[in-house]
């Protein structure tokens, strides 16, 4: 057996699916989320493989043919306000669509946003104060609506983001100028939690 001793199990470090933060970056469109965004998920896309299928000799093949779009998803809460369902909604229809008189250029002002993403890097030499953060180039896509019920919840939703490029990605070590991002309501744990002295103990 490959594993043939719990204590193999018990030795790794298991990565945690909290230790992150998002924000869109000088947006002043989000009003009082345009420092911090209302995020609950995320998932940022790492790589994507297109695939070239054929047959042969009886049997099926795929090969690898071209890297597919990369996209970033991200679940949010949103304000009685409807702020971010707003936003979202001005971007697509207004910035891009032009409410229909025509499709902007992708390099048009406001097309293309950045969103900044934040997580603990344990691969740094400094577990303390490590944190890599990516920075991209994006735009929404695929349809988008807005889901009403008779429960009474807080109004939440999914949108998904093409990646157009990185813009930066790098490590920030300094606990002092990494402007850690708020947390929700105590729902997500926010960065500076993990980059104060308070917060040293969690990662070592």
């Amino acid at each position: 057996m490959y594993l043939n001793d719990i204590s193999k199990i018990r030795a790794v470090e298991w990565g945690s699916t909290h230790l992150w933060d998002v924000r869109f970056k000088d947006d002043d469109g989000l009003k009082e989320f345009a420092n911090w965004f209302p995020a609950s998920n995320i998932e940022e896309g790492l790589f994507s493989s297109n695939m070239h299928t054929f047959e042969a000799a009886g049997s099926s093949f795929a090969i690898p043919k071209s890297q597919g779009l990369e996209t970033i998803k991200i679940t949010f809460l949103d304000s009685v306000q409807l702020t971010v369902h707003s936003w979202l909604r001005d971007w697509v229809k207004g910035t891009i669509y032009h409410h229909g008189r025509y499709v902007a250029r992708i390099g048009d002002t406001g097309v293309l946003r950045r969103v900044q993403i934040k997580k603990v890097d344990r691969n740094h030499a400094d577990l303390a104060n490590g944190m890599k953060e990516g920075t991209y180039s994006v735009y929404p896509q695929g349809p988008f609506h807005f889901a009403g019920d008779s429960e009474g919840n807080i109004v939440s939703n999914s949108v998904e983001f093409v990646i157009v490029k990185e813009v930066l990605s790098d490590l920030v070590v300094d606990a002092g100028t990494a402007n850690g991002l708020p947390s929700i309501g105590g729902g997500l744990p926010s960065i500076d939690s993990f980059t104060s002295s308070a917060g040293n103990d969690l990662l070592s």
